[in-house]
């Protein structure tokens, strides 16, 4: 009777460690994935400021009637929740408002994400900040800037609302940015010597590829399952 009582006891025990093994299986793939979705936000592409400026320039120049824009490309799907640019303008200009796009393409078809007017501080140079909020598969997107109005506006030459150049060196793991700009009407890339991306930071965090939650929905699915057989 001794041998059986302990006996039964044994596997009372090993059902209860096989259950809390199941689930607490369970919750280390689920806190996995919210760790991957937990929504803090980390710089994912970065193209920083040109500190010291170049014995030409240090920003592109926005006065013309077509947009300026920086191309990137995500390796893979990312909720992008901002984007940082550097923005210019002179200690005399009534144009302080910057129109910018995040966009599929520069060209028709054009999907376009996310769009916001960015006023900038007069005089300086300064970080401005465009929500953007969306999921992101990956692809090449391309962020435009545009100041409306300006052109025809009178100017002093070479002292016009910019956008600020970036080192050239770019970082993230995020994927890649494209080392030069694009403007003009058609869209022309300029990749020559000095042709840097302007200065402007992704920031977002990762989101779980389809085949994570499918496997996220497989485990949940065969708990009921493993918890009879072990009970059983």
């Amino acid at each position: 009777m001794k041998t059986n009582l302990a006996s039964r006891r044994g596997q009372l025990l090993r059902a209860r460690f096989n259950r809390l093994h199941t689930i607490a299986a369970a919750g280390l793939l689920l806190s996995g994935l919210c760790t991957t979705t937990s929504g803090i936000d980390q710089i994912l592409l970065d193209a920083p400021l040109l500190s010291a400026p170049s014995a030409n320039y240090a920003y592109y120049g926005m006065y013309s009637p077509y947009a300026t824009a920086a191309s990137f490309t995500l390796a893979s799907s990312y909720y992008v929740s901002m984007i940082d640019v550097v923005l210019r303008t002179p200690a005399a200009t009534s144009f302080t408002t910057f129109h910018f796009s995040l966009q599929s393409a520069l060209t028709d078809p054009v999907i376009v994400f996310a769009t916001q007017d960015l006023t900038a501080a007069v005089g300086v140079a300064s970080v401005r900040v465009m929500n953007v909020s969306e999921t992101l598969p990956a692809g090449t997107y391309y962020l435009t800037g545009i100041v409306p109005g300006y052109i025809g506006t009178p100017v002093t030459p070479g002292d016009v609302d910019g956008w600020m150049l970036s080192t050239g060196v770019y970082s993230g793991t995020a994927g890649t940015i494209t080392d030069g700009m694009w403007g003009g009407n058609p869209p022309t890339f300029l990749d020559a010597p000095g042709y840097v991306a302007p200065a402007f930071s992704v920031i977002g965090f990762p989101v779980p590829e389809p085949a994570a939650w499918a496997l996220l929905a497989a485990g949940c699915a065969s708990l009921p399952t493993l918890l009879r057989r072990k009970q059983a």
